[in-house]
């Protein structure tokens, strides 16, 4: 968190490494020092999202891919003891929560499976607002079911769907799927 907020920052405090204005340094080098987390931004913004979302489908156009399904690394593991944490579902929906499955299509809405832990917070109402749907399985940790239900929704029954996590993955050497 301390290196997302001070990545944040860094365009506030842009000027304060240019040479030749010490008094504009100074006086955001005492900004600088009073920021506190309450005053760093809650969440990626929607064009950062949507930002990240072009750059995701030009690179699936570029491999024919229609889909993408992306999984949590490790569902046995807590992602805060993990220095990699869940870095590809977090940076597909801009949300820590730590959602199993993301189903990433090259056109139309994205798909993230939950548990009902999601329901009532902020990150599913953050999800909402950024057009992300939130899909939980019928049963309970029946991930398959939830997965191939969302894929046809999406009528991806014949597409052609990247899976990532396959193998070599860290501390996974034959991959999560």
């Amino acid at each position: 968190v301390t290196g997302m907020a001070a990545s944040l920052a860094v365009p506030a405090l842009s000027g304060w490494s240019q040479a030749g204005q010490s008094a504009r340094s100074s006086t955001q080098g005492k900004l600088a020092a009073n920021l506190t987390p309450a005053d760093m931004p809650k969440a990626w913004s929607l064009e950062e999202m949507q930002r990240r979302w072009q750059i995701t489908r030009q690179k699936m156009k570029e491999n024919q891919l229609d889909c993408l399904l992306v999984p949590q690394h490790h569902s046995g593991e807590m992602i805060a003891e993990r220095m990699d944490g869940d870095a590809d579902v977090e940076w597909l929906t801009g949300n820590s929560l730590p959602f199993r499955y993301v189903i990433f299509p090259v056109e139309g809405k994205i798909t993230a499976l939950s548990t009902a832990q999601v329901r009532g917070t902020p990150e599913e109402k953050l999800c909402a607002d950024r057009g992300i749907e939130i899909s939980i399985p019928q049963e309970a940790g029946v991930w398959s079911a939830a997965i191939i239900d969302s894929l046809r929704e999406k009528n991806m029954a014949q597409a052609r769907i990247g899976v990532t996590n396959l193998a070599k993955m860290p501390r996974q050497p034959e991959g999560e799927i």
